[in-house]
């Protein structure tokens, strides 16, 4: 795998990343840890909007098909209100559709490059280099091309989990992800928010909505490319096609087998991590015991955090309370909380630390 990415460092250059889908932004904020680069999140094109007005960054990738405002609607607007901060910031479009006529029309309508979902490491590294000023950027080192390579029995003991479950292929799915760790973040991210995904697809489709069917069928195509399963996402395509033409014959007959195949990957997924998270309980066995003082103050500097959209250093924190053995009482408490860091819900995580 190129990893040239982790070689790059530029602490002080920040970047927004606008998609409504967590596990896109997990994947790509997965991607960028290793640079230091500040990452900041949108989970739609109003909060775009927001932030572009509050702060100025770097760079803004922003997803291609979104509801309510798509990525188009959300570039011009950065672009030409006169109160952002970021006329001039390089905007790169993201999207699973790269087709030539879709890259004209982003060129047409400004944005400064584009990138493939599931966004490549050394694709964005490219980005990162063009985009970023020079006086913000250092080398460090040279690339790691060693590819899948587990560390500890937990990761090899994951990563087989992987391997027998029909259609994925694990090796794509790493490198799409560039860790093992990261990879285990964005199948938490899909066995989270894929059951509510799947309703929503069954329930555009039964509305006839083909606005929303078509941009949610899009994502289960980048989603389970994503993840490794090719044959998923172009399934996932065919449908995608089908509601561009609002061809509801085709939707009403293959939709339901589609949707009942993303369940049972939804499910695979879901007992490969419930069985690493009983290898990291076993493994927790004898860990010594927090403080209530220390945990509450471990809360509070999450809230600070996720309140400042730094999801990356509340899960650092999130991660080093998993080495102290926890009050029973605050056992469900911080497994929620766990899984809220994993699906970016700043809402969520407010109103359970608050």
């Amino acid at each position: 795998m190129d990893s040239k990415i982790k070689t790059l460092r530029a602490p002080e250059a920040k970047i927004l990343i606008v998609d409504d889908t967590p596990m896109s932004i997990n994947q790509i904020k997965g991607l960028l840890r290793p640079t230091q680069i500040q990452t900041y999140t949108a989970s739609n094109g109003y909060e775009a909007l927001a932030q572009a007005t509050a702060d100025r960054y770097d760079l803004i990738l922003i997803d291609y098909l979104m509801p309510d405002i798509n990525g188009i609607e959300t570039l011009k607007r950065i672009k030409n209100m006169s109160e952002s901060k970021n006329h001039d910031t390089c905007c790169v479009a993201v999207s699973a559709n790269t087709d030539k006529q879709t890259i004209l029309l982003w060129q047409e309508v400004g944005f400064d490059g584009w990138l493939e979902k599931p966004v490549r490491a050394d694709a964005l590294y490219d980005v990162l280099k063009s985009s970023i000023s020079a006086n913000l950027i250092s080398e460090a080192g040279s690339p790691d091309s060693s590819g899948l390579v587990t560390s500890t029995d937990k990761d090899h003991s994951f990563i087989e989990s992987i391997k027998s479950i029909e259609n994925v292929d694990v090796t794509k799915a790493f490198e799409n992800c560039g860790s093992v760790d990261n990879l285990r973040e964005v199948l938490k991210s899909f066995t989270l928010t894929g059951p509510d995904s799947a309703q929503k697809i069954t329930f555009s489709m039964e509305q006839g909505d083909f606005m929303n069917y078509t941009i949610l069928v899009h994502a289960l195509k980048g989603s389970a490319r994503l993840v490794g399963d090719d044959t998923l996402s172009k399934k996932a395509a065919t449908l995608e096609d089908a509601g561009a033409k609002k061809d509801l014959e085709f939707i009403r007959t293959n939709t339901t087998p589609v949707v009942e195949e993303y369940k049972q990957l939804i499910t695979a997924f879901k007992a490969v991590i419930e069985k690493d998270s009983r290898v990291n309980e076993s493994a927790s066995a004898g860990l010594p015991p927090i403080s209530p003082e220390r945990l509450q103050s471990a809360y509070d500097a999450i809230l600070e955090l996720v309140t400042a959209d730094d999801f990356d250093s509340a899960r650092n924190i999130a991660a080093a309370l998993s080495h102290y053995t926890l009050p029973s009482e605050e056992e469900k408490k911080f497994e929620t909380l766990r899984l809220l860091l994993t699906k970016v819900d700043r809402t969520g995580i407010r109103n359970l630390l608050r």
